[in-house]
């Protein structure tokens, strides 16, 4: 399968755009980024945008019909999984960074489990409206 550009820039801006703008609040204000936990909702975002991504990739394997899930409820549940797995891995990232760079990306369990479910809710949340928007109507029984 061969991507254009505007398929590129729909699978990949928008969880750009949510790393660069943690990364400009937490280096420019650091007292508005803990003050308002912004990383809370930096990974909530994180979590909403790659699973707008794993969304628009399935779309595009089922234009190329290369997979087809015909129900919304196992799309929902591909989505969160695949959404939650880079989570953790996001996890691992930032442990590593701050084991061998020094950084303080971890600086509790608590936190590592609150990004892990932020990320979750955004999945969740992606899925719930994705549920809902592509919901076939009810045909009218004549019977």
């Amino acid at each position: 399968m061969k991507l254009n550009f505007k398929d590129i820039l729909n699978l990949l801006l928008l969880p750009f755009l949510v790393y660069e703008c943690n990364a400009i609040c937490l280096s420019s204000a650091p007292d508005f980024y803990n003050t308002y936990s912004v990383d809370t909702l930096s990974h909530f975002l994180g979590g909403l945008t790659i699973a707008y991504s794993i969304y628009y990739i399935l779309s595009l394997l089922e234009k190329k019909d290369w997979i087809l899930v015909k129900k919304n409820y196992l799309k929902a549940g591909v989505i969160i999984t695949a959404t939650v797995t880079i989570a953790v891995w996001w996890e691992f990232y930032e442990f590593i960074s701050d084991y061998f760079l020094g950084t303080l990306m971890q600086p509790s369990i608590a936190d590592t489990m609150k990004d892990l479910c932020m990320g979750m809710l955004g999945a969740v949340v992606l899925s719930i409206v994705m549920i809902y928007r592509t919901k076939k109507p009810q045909s009218p029984n004549l019977n």
